[in-house]
């Protein structure tokens, strides 16, 4: 049975504070009477890419834009070099879906012992991340002012350094601690639809790639050119 939107926006889980700038667009549609939308982005998943031409550094102002993926088909979700590494966070869809994503809220979990992750950055145009992002367990909620219509997009990115090559770990998306895993639709009903699947990308161990049109391979990648080069 589909759970009524409106409940899910307005009811707060419990009794803690709720993001205000999720809320903001998530809030929307109780102000009307109307019916929900129909629903455009449930076939939607989210994934981790490893991108092994870009080196870290705290120069860097940033690194959305700079994926090389362009289908599910592209994604990278396997190292077995130690090191730091630039992952993408990145929302994919079936090819013959239409994408109409305004906001979304995710979670991460890891390791903590082998896993460090200096930085993060949104490509988003808005971010409100829990108090402890980016530890393991916490959640941020990312929000566009124009609509995100491509059926693979980036929405942020972690600078992640592994410590142990033998030691195999992974960085796992999943639902954001308070607001679950969700896009947000635009439209003045800004509908809402869980998040299908989420993936991980794997150090010394194969990640997990949901690709929304179907099961790929797993692909292997190196990183041994890239060294330690946060301050």
């Amino acid at each position: 049975m589909t759970q009524d939107p409106c409940l899910r926006r307005c009811v707060p889980p419990s009794s803690s504070a709720l993001l205000p700038v999720l809320m903001a667009v998530l809030l929307l549609p109780c102000l009307s009477a109307l019916p929900a939308a129909a629903y455009t982005n449930e076939n939607g998943v989210i994934l981790l890419h490893g991108e092994s031409g870009l080196v870290y550094t705290t120069e860097n102002v940033g690194y959305c834009g700079m994926s090389t993926v362009g289908t599910c088909t592209d994604v990278v979700g396997r190292t077995d070099d130690p090191g730091t590494v630039i992952l993408y966070a990145l929302a994919a869809f079936p090819s013959a879906d239409q994408p109409d994503v305004d906001g979304l809220a995710f979670g991460i979990t890891y390791g903590e012992g082998d896993l460090v992750i200096p930085e993060t950055g949104s490509c988003g145009d808005s971010e409100l991340a829990t108090d402890d992002w980016p530890a393991s367990g916490s959640g941020a909620a990312v929000v566009w002012a124009t609509t995100q219509t491509d059926t693979v997009f980036e929405f942020y990115w972690f600078a992640a350094y592994w410590y142990y090559a033998d030691r195999p770990t992974a960085l796992e998306l999943g639902p954001h601690p308070t607001q679950g895993g969700v896009f947000v639709g635009s439209g003045p009903l800004s509908p809402i639809d869980d998040i299908a699947d989420f993936g991980s990308f794997g150090f010394g161990m194969d990640g997990y790639v949901p690709c929304p049109d179907g099961p790929v391979p797993t692909r292997d990648a190196t990183w041994g050119s890239v060294k330690k080069a946060f301050r």
